[in-house]
């Protein structure tokens, strides 16, 4: 029926808002349901009326609700889309938060300290090699394929052993979860750090890969328009969607190289004063 829906959304929507709020708590201690309805400007009532499943979040709150509990990719976009789908469609909200369920099940969110991991552009694309075909993804054949010195393969899989993320297995190194991701709600220091190195990769292929096979390996791209500020969400959550189409894609079959995908969606105007 319409109304067992509607509380099957409810409870969809705030199992994840549960979820991102009991995440919030352990990294911050002390962190309340009063402390969040402050900082939100609602009473606790309201809150606790929003975690339990007992009501839609409000349209009007969702953009700060989602900067408060620091909400990540897959969090961000079903709460855009629920509010884009409204209560009126009720039935194709629920169609479309079972598989953010699953994704959100299935996935490892790594509660480390980012900056062991993230310091360095190679540490990561070596994790990543490590799911490449073998014997692509041995660590001999991804420091010389990702143009790392020894010293610099050695950091990254100490990084990587003490962030938990790989293990060895019979005598070789592999990643150890099919899907992990560092939740991204809000713009920390080592993430800005870690996307001004893979900038600056970029800038560097443009300058020294300059041959014909260089240009059909990789697409270069860009699109300046208007924009309704109105219509920003929307962009975002096309785009956080669009990534996880990317990814799954690109792995089905064989795998033989590691890809970087830099995408930053940015004002050209200053605010208006």
């Amino acid at each position: 029926s319409m109304s067992a829906s509607k509380d099957s959304s409810k409870e969809a929507i705030s199992r994840i808002l549960f979820r991102a709020f009991q995440r919030k708590k352990a990294s911050r201690p002390g962190y309340s349901r009063q402390v969040l309805a402050r900082d939100l400007g609602v009473s606790p009532t309201f809150v606790t009326n929003i975690l339990s499943g007992k009501k839609f979040p409000p349209k009007e709150r969702l953009k700060e609700l989602s900067r408060l509990l620091e909400l990540d990719v897959h969090e961000r976009t079903a709460l855009f889309k629920s509010v884009v789908l409204g209560e009126s469609n009720v039935q194709s909200l629920t169609q479309f938060l079972a598989p953010i369920k699953d994704i959100l099940a299935s996935r490892k969110s790594t509660s480390i300290d980012h900056r062991s991991v993230l310091r360095h552009w190679w540490i990561l694309p070596l994790l990543e090699g490590l799911s490449l075909s073998p014997p692509l993804q041995e660590l001999s054949s991804l420091q010389k394929r990702l143009g790392l010195t020894k010293e610099q393969a050695e950091t990254a899989l100490s990084s990587l052993l003490q962030a938990d993320m790989v293990e060895v297995r019979e005598g070789k190194t592999k990643k150890k979860d099919a899907h992990i991701y560092f939740p991204s709600g809000r713009p920390k220091k080592e993430i800005r750090d870690f996307h001004r190195q893979m900038i600056e990769k970029a800038r560097d292929q443009l300058l020294r890969k300059t041959s014909e096979e260089d240009f059909h390996r990789r697409l270069i791209t860009g699109f300046t328009f208007a924009l309704n500020p109105e219509q920003l969400e929307g962009l975002k959550a096309q785009i956080l969607e669009f990534m996880d189409t990317l990814t799954k894609q690109a792995t089905q079959g064989k795998c033989t190289d590691v890809y970087q995908c830099n995408l930053q969606l940015f004002p050209l105007t200053e605010k208006r004063g």
